[in-house]
């Protein structure tokens, strides 16, 4: 019985007899030869709840003449389901492939961002020159998916790293000499370290103080400035991890750090200052210098250091570890050594391990043990000595960083020992390497004067109060030992003002008298108290005055009845603590609501481009000197043009309309107070690819002799959208017929089974040299029908001289 082809809908049968000769005559092929997941450098652990780059290496085969420019889809899958924002469009297609990716040139390859959760199962799929406005006929379409592997993406402990602004008068005098804040501020002075090292979430602030004053000279070393930052660290509520002094232009090194420690300072030379604070932090983390070369990509996902010198988001592979000295921002960025370091290291790594083991979160009594070495000489000198209510002391050294020995005594006996590395970066003996001229980051090879600052428990491993210190040296330099012991008698200290129900001026006089039953020297330190316990801002250290006058404006807004000045009376052992009346007010009080958030963006710049559709992160600080971190609702995003953008620190918006727009974040504290900071950005217009969920012809079975098998798959046919037809598995250069009918007839012939039997249609056609045929942009013409399809192969190999592909049911 004879078929009419009339049966058929002309529109269906015409495209899939003549849709493969266009297709034979490209020679062009196009394929993904690799997917690099970028987060910091090629090839190291990835970090949930960070920004990652998919960089797609694109290869193309043929004449390329004229280069056709290429775009592409991302899907996402988590926990082996497809994640709701999936799937994403490249940030920067399409691409002009007029040559194989290179891999520091990002335009030479798709892009896409992502911001993964904490995970063990993510796997990204990118679809290269899917269906859509921009697709290009190729030769193969079957090697246009890639996937990558299963990818842990870990959990890593928050970062708190605070600044201080140095107000640096070593010649005295009154005008202030600070750092440019938009030099130091979140996005900027910190925009190396949010680079390059492996936390989720670094919360950079600044101190409580809105800066400090300091008159020595720094021009030798910063020693004693550092250990003064770790002082006001340890006596901070609540305690960051590091503080780091931004100290206004050059200075005769870059900067300078204690090694295994929490302190670090430098200057603010833009085009050094930026590298210069993640090296030092890499000496607190406990790395020393080194000459190493990358040798491996990285990736500034959030462009963190465009802002000031514009550098490029691909970081080469020739570009020196951010531990060799001496270097500008330009020439550094991470070897995988000091990346894994980052990522390891107790104060980064999960589970929780930055706090000592005899740590508690309960405030309970410590002892503030701060002085100076000469190790040269071998001589100690012991600040005085301070007792302290701290939720946290400082984390012992290991034996062998070990430079120094406190230890705790107890009528003669020793009831502790706590170990003090006390080592600057200026000892490291690499110092020398790779230096630019006297760009150095320590001016000399080694500082014979260094100084320290820790906080150790005031108990013994047997739960007695310390009455008496003994300070050594290790045996790594010559140290002469110092004691110090608890005299009979403790200091005692009147706070004179200000006086009970006075209101608060914006500027406070404190005034006290201290005296002491043993003729003790005594010193006072001063700490401001807003709220209760719950913030704690050093003022002063150490000072012998009886008077300070404090201007309020700047630090956090007091409560009523509750805020109050903290006196430490020290007289080198014994420590009398006492508190000034409550702070009331408002009064004349000039910052009666409070202080206002502050807030930066950290992404994206101001005056950048971004491409409809992309996926734009977007990423801010939030602090505020009441609330602490602002987060979720605190902090808004709003567009000029398209209205509310969303909530929180740090997620991806997509969709933006085409043109300009005005991004402002808005945080707003506790009090209702806000403050905004807008950046400008264009969104470009482009055609955007087809997104669907693809759909494959029923597959009937019924394949072989042989190995050939067909699949039909793409968009829904019946809804008038468009699939590929793939034969593969085939032999190479072979003939083959196609064959098309409308009903399941399954003959018996040749070894095997045909399934539309009586056909309708039989077109003959020829593999290629992998043994496939591909006939991409399959359509329906809009009649609705049932077909079904069927591949038969010249095959030598079969006993037959035949072999059968699967057969396909395929509704139109």
């Amino acid at each position: 019985m004879a078929y009419s082809l009339r049966a058929l809908p002309l529109s269906v049968l015409p495209w899939l007899i003549l849709a493969a000769q266009p297709v034979s005559a490209q020679v062009n092929d196009y394929s993904i030869t690799q997917l690099r997941v970028m987060q910091i450098i090629e090839g190291g652990a990835l970090v949930g709840a960070r920004p990652v780059t998919i960089r797609t290496m694109i290869d193309v085969s043929g004449p390329n003449n004229p280069p056709a420019s290429i775009d592409g889809l991302l899907r996402i899958f988590v926990d082996g389901v497809e994640a709701p924002d999936s799937p994403a469009y490249s940030l920067n297609g399409p691409v002009l492939v007029d040559t194989d990716s290179v891999p520091d040139e990002s335009n030479s390859m798709l892009n896409f961002a992502y911001i993964p959760p904490v995970s063990t199962d993510v796997v990204f799929v990118v679809e290269l020159n899917p269906p859509g406005p921009n697709f290009v006929p190729e030769t193969n379409t079957t090697n246009n998916t890639a996937t990558s592997a299963s990818l842990l993406f870990r959990e890593q402990e928050l970062l708190t790293l605070m600044y201080s602004p140095i107000d640096y008068r070593p010649s005295g005098g009154s005008t202030p000499n600070l750092p440019d804040n938009d030099l130091i501020k979140p996005g900027v002075g910190d925009g190396f370290v949010q680079g390059i090292f492996a936390g989720g979430m670094m919360e950079y602030r600044r101190t409580g103080a809105p800066s400090k004053l300091w008159t020595s000279s720094l021009s030798g070393s910063g020693s004693s400035l550092i250990s003064s930052l770790i002082t006001d660290l340890l006596l901070t509520n609540p305690q960051p991890d590091y503080i780091y002094g931004w100290v206004q232009g050059g200075l005769p090194y870059n900067g300078m750090a204690f090694l295994n420690n929490v302190g670090s300072m430098g200057n603010t030379q833009n085009f050094r200052h930026q590298r210069t604070y993640a090296h030092e932090l890499g000496h607190n983390f406990g790395l020393s210098h080194n000459s190493l070369v990358n040798n491996v990509y990285g990736e500034d996902v959030e462009r963190h250091l465009n802002d000031p010198l514009g550098l490029p988001k691909v970081k080469k592979d020739n570009l020196l570890d951010i531990m060799v000295p001496g270097q500008f921002t330009t020439s550094a960025w991470v070897h995988p050594n000091s990346f894994n370091s980052f990522l390891n290291h107790p104060d980064l790594s999960l589970p929780g391990t930055d706090l000592d083991s005899s740590d508690t979160a309960e405030p309970r009594l410590h002892l503030l043990v701060s002085g100076r070495w000469h190790r040269g000489t071998g001589e100690l000198t012991l600040a005085p000595v301070l007792s302290v209510l701290a939720e946290q002391g400082s984390r012992a050294a290991a034996p062998a960083q070990a430079d120094l020995v406190l230890q705790g005594l107890v009528d003669g006996e020793i009831v502790r020992e706590f170990l003090v590395s006390a080592r600057s970066s200026g000892d490291d003996g690499a110092c020398a390497e790779a230096q630019l001229g006297s760009d150095q980051d320590s001016d000399q090879p080694s500082d014979p004067v260094i100084h320290f600052a820790v906080l150790m428990p005031a108990q013994g491993v047997d739960g007695r109060s310390i009455q008496g210190l003994v300070v050594t040296g290790t045996g790594t330099h010559p140290a002469q030992s110092i004691q110090r012991l608890a005299s009979a008698n403790a200091p005692e200290v009147s706070v004179l003002s200000p006086t009970d129900g006075a209101s608060t001026g914006s500027q406070v006089t404190l005034r006290w008298e201290v005296s002491d039953a043993d003729g003790d020297e005594l010193t006072t330190t001063v700490r401001y108290v807003p709220d209760g316990m719950r913030h704690i801002v050093p003022l002063v250290t150490h000072t012998q005055a009886t008077e300070l006058t404090v201007d309020l404006s700047g630090l956090p807004h007091f409560v009523s009845g509750q805020g109050h000045f903290e006196l430490l009376v020290s007289d080198g052992f014994r420590t009398t603590r006492a508190r000034s009346s409550a702070l009331t007010g408002p009064g004349a009080y000039a910052g009666a609501g409070g202080e206002l958030p502050f807030i930066d963006i950290y992404h994206p710049d101001d005056s950048t481009n971004f491409r409809k559709g992309a996926s734009l992160i977007l990423h801010s600080s939030g602090w505020d000197l009441e609330d602490d971190a602002l987060t979720g609702n605190s902090i808004e995003w709003s567009s000029d043009v398209d209205g509310d953008l969303g909530t929180g620190r740090r997620f991806i918006v997509t969709g933006l309309s085409v043109g300009a727009h005005q991004i402002t974040a808005t945080a707003t504290d506790s009090g209702g107070q806000q403050t905004s900071v807008t950046h400008g950005i264009t969104v470009n217009d482009r055609e955007l690819p087809d997104v669907f969920v693809e759909i494959c012809a029923l597959d009937l079975g019924n394949g072989g002799p042989g190995t050939a098998s067909v699949s039909l798959c793409g968009e829904d046919l019946t809804a008038g959208g468009s699939a590929d037809l793939e034969l593969v598995g085939g032999p190479a250069n072979a003939p083959v017929f196609l064959v098309l009918g409308l009903v399941n007839g399954s003959l018996p012939i040749k070894g095997g089974t045909l399934v539309p039997f009586p056909w309708v249609s039989l077109t003959a056609l020829q593999t290629n040299g992998l043994g496939e045929i591909s006939i991409p942009g399959v359509t329906s013409g809009g009649v609705p029908v049932t077909l079904f399809l069927q591949y038969v192969l010249v095959d030598a190999g079969q006993p037959s001289g035949f072999g059968f592909s699967n057969a396909l049911q395929v509704e139109f």
